[in-house]
């Protein structure tokens, strides 16, 4: 029988992983830490799958997957996050950093985790919730549950598991058990709040109150009648002067809000005619390059192109690409700034290639005594620099490749599906955007690398 280890220090989501992955004819190793996990895998055969969560008391799942995935021994093994974390972001670094896939805990599916297993191949003779019919139970009545009976809810829902594996109502039991469980908690905490902060503030006023009583009373005793009656009059008058000040300054404030709303009626009007000029010039133009000019493939028809890839264009243009001299172009972050790009030209309808074109600048170096190159300082004049060509660097793209990379490429799904292809150039030095200022005597290193670290980027091209 085939293996699958979950990592996940809650006992419940352990057995209730388990009871679904015993349907698909798997067994389920459970570690409670990242460690456990670790050791897990160094000193037994490797599992069929890895259920990761992602918040443990000793480690992250993100930083388990990095170490996983930079294991040979483990990191051709599926890694599936299972987790309540969602969002585009958390789902492009998980996809990023080499998971398979992301399954929410809590609100999973038999029939979900059932396409996960099958799509590796590793499902055995197991069938969809949906399609398991119920047991039937002679002594029980599944939904009927005694009030009355003493034993605790983790032995209840065990008993339950014991007695009728097969029931999907079990999953349905199960996740509103876990639902209703946090929503009470969470209840109880803020019920809690609001009921001291209630008390501390009620012993506050009641404090207050009985010390202005006494002064009132000791004032009263001192103050004749005619003295209390001019001293209310005044403070009517204060009151009206106050309320025509605060009229005034309230119809001051609608007029200048009115005015500013319809300045920002003009502005949104005039940055609609604008996005409009914008998408007409896209559908005209056969032909173009990502970010600094896109040509995109939405189906097979040109017409079908919309706002949607002048969101994305605007998104790909507003997004830093550029990398310093000693950096890795494909870079952890780089490498998630591009997997939120495809996963956002697949939601658009794009199809095609994608290119990521990379280019470097021609900076000045300095190399000290062990013959290493380093950014000149920036006082150093230009004459005294080695540039970065007359060093004979291999910027080639074999030698650009990342492991960060190379697990997107691999487990991406609108590339794994063939709708986005992913094709990896390398300019060199042979295309700055950026050109480079005439050089003169007096001129430094830092102006001359303000502009050559510049062309460092990663520039991002669409075809079809």
């Amino acid at each position: 029988m085939k293996c699958a280890l979950v990592v996940d220090d809650s006992k419940t989501a352990q057995l209730h992983l388990k009871r679904m992955l015993a349907r698909y004819d798997l067994e389920a190793e459970c570690a409670s830490s990242a460690e456990e996990a670790f050791s897990y895998l160094e000193n037994k055969p490797a599992p069929s799958i890895i259920f990761l969560d992602h918040h443990m008391d000793d480690m992250d799942g993100f930083e388990a997957l990095k170490i996983i995935k930079a294991n040979p021994a483990t990191a051709t093994i599926p890694v599936v996050m299972y987790t309540a974390q969602q969002g585009d972001v958390y789902v492009g670094q998980a996809r990023a950093l080499g998971a398979l896939d992301i399954l929410s805990k809590g609100s999973m599916k038999p029939h979900q985790l059932g396409k996960v297993l099958k799509g590796l191949g590793i499902a055995a003779n197991g069938e969809d919730a949906s399609a398991s019919p119920a047991a039937e139970t002679p002594h029980a009545d599944p939904d009927h549950t005694d009030l009355n009976h003493s034993e605790p809810a983790a032995a209840l829902w065990q008993h339950q598991n014991n007695q009728d594996k097969a029931d999907p109502r079990y999953d349905q039991l199960f996740n509103e058990f876990e639902r209703q469980s946090t929503r009470l908690r969470e209840q109880i905490a803020d019920e809690s709040h609001l009921i001291l902060g209630s008390v501390h503030s009620t012993r506050s006023d009641v404090q207050q109150n009985q010390k202005a009583i006494k002064q009132a009373e000791t004032r009263i005793s001192d103050i004749v009648l005619p003295e209390i009656a001019e001293k209310i009059a005044a403070d009517q008058q204060r009151t009206m002067r106050f309320s025509n000040f605060l009229q005034m300054v309230t119809f001051v404030g609608l007029a200048v809000t009115g005015f500013a709303l319809y300045q920002t009626s003009d502005s949104l009007s005039d940055v609609e005619h604008r996005l409009t000029e914008l998408q007409n010039s896209v559908q005209q133009s056969p032909q173009g390059t990502g970010s600094e000019g896109a040509s995109a493939a939405f189906g097979d028809d040109a017409s079908s192109l919309s706002y949607g890839l002048v969101d994305v264009i605007s998104w790909a243009m507003d997004t830093d690409f550029h990398f310093g001299y000693d950096q890795q172009p494909f870079s952890e972050s780089r490498v998630t700034n591009i997997s939120n790009l495809v996963y956002r030209m697949a939601d658009a309808g794009y199809t095609g290639k994608v290119q990521l074109i990379t280019n470097f600048g021609n900076v000045c170096l300095q190399a000290d005594d062990a013959g290493n190159y380093a950014l000149a300082p920036d006082d150093m004049p230009v004459a005294d620099c080695i540039m970065l060509e007359d060093t004979n660097p291999d910027l080639s793209v074999k030698n650009l490749l990342s492991v960060a990379l190379i697990n997107f490429e691999q487990t991406a799904e609108p590339i794994r599906d063939g709708r986005i292809g992913l094709q990896i150039r390398s300019n060199g030095l042979q295309s700055p955007r950026f050109e480079y200022p005439a050089a003169y005597p007096e001129m430094r290193a830092g102006e001359w690398n303000d502009i050559a670290l510049k062309n460092n980027r990663i520039s991002i091209a669409f075809n079809y």
